[in-house]
């Protein structure tokens, strides 16, 4: 195993066995080992690169020193460098995006994204693929990284930066692993399936952000004295006012004047202009107007139900109830409900192993066809963890999940990019940029100086001479 640090083979001074690499799906990879200045070549620094590659040459890490601690044993001069090291994706936490988007494909987004963001600082574009049209996206200084797993997340496809400092970003159906386990070809030890209930959900709620009603009418009369008029729903576009069926003029409150009568978004209140005459008890205000409701659906699996029921006995009930504010159209959140017990409502069977096999990586999709152990279908890789047991031998350990009820991991991210589908991250936020300007004005002065000649004697009224003004 080579490790490079700020270009330098290191290897010699990397404690054997020390070395560990994680790599989890959806979050940084991580690379720590202890080290000491054996080759006199300097003690780690954070912020340097760190490459690790394999007997092979293949880099199986990429990315820079996050955390340096030092430490020494009894009786002993040299120091111990416990280093963590964070791979590439550090660079895409640490940029922050403000970006809208408008009718463009996922892949348009991570293009631009990885242009305006993350290449002036060496990432590159590797596969990156089209993939469904975002109707809109808004990133209101998000982080590019959080911004890119939102695309990803909602189309369902994945994006990663790997060891190269390639970003690559695909549909997770054409992301499988590079070999299967079989009955006949098994290079695995320590196979164990785990059924884990701990996600397992048969009633989905979602709150999700706000939709806008059908048209709404109401009306009401005066009192003679209140001005102020109060509607159901809060507002969401501009009313429209009549009274006694004579229509109204409409402005908004704060910052229009010279109308009848005043609203604001996300408010219940219309209020009349103080100019006008009171409404008595026999006038009739009519407002039509459209409203902000919020959304909260609920999908339910009643087999999964039913199943539950016959082997727990109770209601057979499992609710889990997500915040999804991102999402403002109710059949959109139905969808994702029902998306997520297709994900998670059945009993999940997590398969562990270890071995000495390169090549596994998070969000593969691995086969794993093992009929005499229960197994059969694409297990999705959530973490991999690569041990330097002694000298050049590596360990990988594997932990998969099986895929959701019907039809595996493969339809189920299918059915996140049906053909034509078009999605929506944050429409409703309103992104404002503020830029600083700065402005270098030159000044120049010129003075001329006249000097004159003294109008007295200097002995008259400076005796002294270091007392005389000329």
């Amino acid at each position: 195993m080579i490790v490079k640090i700020a270009g330098v083979n290191r290897g010699a001074d990397i404690s054997d066995g020390t070395l560990r690499i994680t790599d989890q799906i959806n979050e940084r990879s991580v690379c720590t080992f202890e080290m000491m200045n054996l080759s006199g070549l300097g003690a780690p620094e954070e912020g340097q690169e760190v490459i690790v590659e394999d007997d092979a040459g293949v880099r199986i890490f990429g990315g820079t020193i996050d955390e340096v601690e030092e430490s020494d044993f009894i009786a002993r001069t040299d120091l111990v460098y416990s280093v963590t090291c964070v791979d590439w994706h550090q660079i895409a936490d640490r940029k922050i995006v403000a970006e809208t988007y408008r009718n463009q494909t996922a892949g348009y987004i991570v293009r631009d994204i990885l242009t305006k963001y993350l290449a002036d600082d060496g990432i590159t574009a590797g596969t990156i693929q089209d993939g469904p049209n975002v109707s809109a996206a808004v990133f209101n200084y998000n982080k590019a990284s959080e911004s890119l797993q939102d695309v990803a997340e909602l189309t369902g496809f994945m994006f990663y930066i790997d060891p190269n400092k390639v970003l690559n970003f695909v549909e997770r159906t054409t992301n499988d692993a590079p070999w299967s386990i079989t009955e006949t070809s098994q290079p695995t030890r320590d196979l164990k399936v785990t059924h884990d209930r701990s996600q397992y959900r048969n009633r989905q709620y979602i709150r999700a952000g706000q939709d806008v009603t059908d048209p709404q009418i109401e009306r009401q009369k005066g009192d003679g004295d209140k001005r102020v008029f109060n509607v159901f729903y809060p507002l969401a576009e501009v009313p429209t006012i009549t009274v006694n069926g004579a229509t109204q003029t409409v402005g908004i409150g704060g910052l229009d004047s010279g109308k009848q009568w005043y609203w604001n978004k996300g408010k219940t209140e219309i209020k009349q202009d103080d100019a006008e005459v009171v409404l008595s008890t026999t006038d009739v205000l009519e407002v039509t107007y459209r409203g902000f409701f919020p959304i909260i659906v609920v999908s339910e699996d009643a087999a999964g139900i039913q199943d539950r029921k016959t082997k727990e006995g109770g209601s057979g009930v499992y609710e889990e109830v997500e915040q999804q504010d991102s999402i403002d159209d109710a059949n959109a959140a139905l969808e994702y409900a029902k998306g997520r017990l297709r994900r998670y409502g059945k009993i999940d069977k997590r398969v562990t192993f270890t071995t000495f096999k390169p090549g596994l990586k998070a969000g593969q999709l691995l086969t794993i066809d093992l009929p005499s152990r229960g197994l059969s279908g694409q297990y999705l890789i959530q973490r991999v963890n690569i041990d330097n047991v002694s000298g050049n031998v590596i360990r990988y350990s594997v932990e998969a999940v099986d895929g959701e009820a019907v039809g595996g991991w493969v339809n189920f991210f299918r059915k996140l990019v049906k053909s034509g589908q078009t999605f929506v991250i944050r429409e409703n936020e309103i992104l404002v940029r503020l830029v600083t300007q700065f402005e270098q004005w030159g000044w120049k002065e010129a003075q001329t100086q006249a000097v004159y000649a003294c109008p007295v004697p200097s002995s008259t009224l400076y005796p002294s001479s270091t007392l005389h003004p000329c």
